[in-house]
């Protein structure tokens, strides 16, 4: 009897919890999980830093500290004590004032912010509201994971590369859906951005694209000429 009776009231907590997650968007879920998500991340601990024994970091920090007016910033040239990376990763860090620790939290927020944004992506397009919920959950779990959110407190290369996939997987899915020129000028801005992270990417990108033009011809249409233009 005492079993049964936990079980019911157990049942009411479960039903009265579902009701009153029913009455809040999936899209307010998400940003509740970002906010949650976020202030959990930036908790981290990272001292002493981790990356002190690797040589690219002073790569991109040091070329974070040329002036964004000055050509070498964007087509460095190699030194006897610096090799030159893609621009894009130096930008992030000029961002933070090449500060180890500012650029550790900005590389954690555009990681949680990547969460956001495919979350919400997914979104548009799932229209039962429970996998709505199971998908934000999954997202913000995936990207909790250590092996991918242990490398935003790495000055290297592979948070701010993941975190731009993410988004560019994001802006790809909002400007299929919703073909406006806000949502085309962001998917842009995400590949140039992701483009210059790693020097392999622009060979990737230029092969998606050369493979959505073609298969336009045989079905979708209407962005054959965004496709043009992404590649």
């Amino acid at each position: 009897i005492t079993r049964n009776f936990s079980f019911k009231i157990l049942a009411r907590h479960m039903t009265a919890h579902i009701l009153m997650l029913q009455k809040i968007s999936p899209n307010k879920i998400n940003f509740l999980f970002f906010i949650a998500t976020l202030f959990l991340s930036l908790m981290i601990q990272w001292d002493p830093p981790v990356w002190t024994g690797l040589g690219d970091p002073y790569d991109y920090l040091y070329q974070s500290k040329i002036s964004l007016l000055d050509k070498e910033f964007y087509f460095p040239h190699k030194t006897a004590h610096f090799y030159p990376r893609p621009f894009t990763v130096p930008l992030f860090y000029k961002i933070a004032g090449s500060d180890p620790d500012k650029i550790i939290q900005l590389q954690i927020f555009i990681h949680v912010l990547s969460a956001f944004l495919l979350a919400y992506a997914l979104l548009i397009f799932i229209k039962n509201e429970f996998l709505k919920y199971f998908i934000i959950v999954i997202i913000y779990l995936l990207l909790s994971w250590w092996n991918i959110l242990g490398w935003t407190i790495v000055l290297l290369s592979e948070s701010l590369s993941m975190s731009l996939i993410f988004m560019w997987i994001a802006s790809f899915l909002i400007l299929y859906k919703k073909r406006n020129t806000v949502s085309f000028i962001f998917h842009l801005l995400i590949i140039l951005l992701l483009s210059f992270t790693r020097d392999n990417m622009p060979y990737l990108l230029v092969f998606f694209y050369t493979v959505l033009f073609i298969v336009s011809f045989f079905s979708e249409k209407t962005l054959r000429k965004q496709y043009i233009v992404f590649m």
